[in-house]
């Protein structure tokens, strides 16, 4: 769970990539065991494969 002072998540077990919710039971998940160490990921959502990268800045693209 989130807390509210510094929108930081707690430590959490290493095999569950899931690391809270937030309210209204949105998970929560920590992106550097999705991306374990890489900075592109693929999702296969219905279908249809997307790309997950992370920039140079830090910042997350989406792409289809």
């Amino acid at each position: 769970m989130m807390t509210e002072q510094n929108n930081r998540v707690p430590a959490h077990d290493a095999m569950n990539p899931q690391i809270g919710t937030l309210p209204g039971g949105i998970a929560v998940y920590n992106s550097a065991q999705l991306f374990n160490g890489a900075t592109e990921i693929c999702i296969n959502h219905d279908g249809t494969i997307y790309r997950l990268k992370i920039t140079r800045q830090g910042k997350l693209i989406l792409n289809k």
